[in-house]
């Protein structure tokens, strides 16, 4: 886990590159139940979308989530537990 949280960090530094917004069934299902669970947080914008990070052949899916500095673990673990039954 900790590995994947430096990624994140290293893209917040501007190596991410925003292609578009997820559309499918698959998506759209995950975003509104991480609408619900951030309606109860003090989780300010999120956004899902399609990214590419310094590879340009590799196009990946990323969460981007601005929230309160003290909610932030909360926040992460929501955000695993909502990945976790999304791909169940």
């Amino acid at each position: 886990m900790e590995q994947r949280n430096e990624k994140l960090r290293t893209a917040d530094r501007g190596a991410v590159r925003f292609l578009r917004e997820p559309n499918g069934d698959a998506e759209q299902s995950l975003k509104t139940a991480l609408s619900k669970r951030f309606a109860e947080s003090t989780v300010e914008r999120a956004f899902l979308a399609r990214v590419r990070y310094d590879d340009p052949g590799a196009v990946e899916m990323a969460l981007a989530v601005v929230a309160q500095a003290a909610e932030r673990a909360a926040v992460v673990a929501a955000v695993q537990q909502e990945f976790r039954v999304a791909v169940a």
